[in-house]
């Protein structure tokens, strides 16, 4: 019994504790202010953000340029292999496939292009840089699509 009672109030006192971190900051007080409190990550981060917020925020963009550089390594082992279909094709397929894969080659480079400077922005800019790249890979692989609907 004695053990129940201590461990509710050790529960209690570490749930107010909890309780009084989390929402002890008012939005007036944020160092937020002018933006969006309700949870939206403010990306002009001070020096005086925590460490934790910024290793995440680290996490976050290496994991997903990890994964763009996967996916265009992926995209472009698809793309040679398409290449090798296409030298086995008919001739006027063939013709209509080597344009499509040239077009697929140029955004291919460009997708790159952007990867790049996706791994050079930081704060806001990573956020715009971001959606161009994922705009870039989604018009890629429709094209690739498109390539594959007509070489069969």
């Amino acid at each position: 019994m004695k053990r129940v009672l201590v461990f509710l109030a050790l529960t209690v006192i570490v749930a107010f504790v909890f309780y009084f971190f989390v929402f002890s900051e008012s939005p007036k007080d944020s160092p937020r202010t002018g933006r969006d409190y309700a949870g939206k990550a403010d990306q002009g981060r001070s020096k005086d953000t925590p460490d934790i917020i910024r290793k995440a925020e680290e996490m976050h963009r290496d994991t997903y340029q990890k994964r763009m550089d996967e996916s265009l390594k992926d995209f472009e082992s698809r793309l040679e292999r398409l290449k090798a279909d296409t030298k086995k094709a008919g001739l006027k397929t063939r013709e209509k496939l080597e344009n499509a894969l040239g077009d697929l080659d140029g955004m291919l480079e460009d997708a790159k292009k952007k990867l790049a400077e996706l791994k050079k922005s930081t704060g806001e800019a990573w956020d715009g840089m971001k959606a161009k790249m994922d705009a870039s890979l989604e018009a890629l692989e429709k094209k690739y699509k498109d390539v594959v609907s007509k070489k069969g």
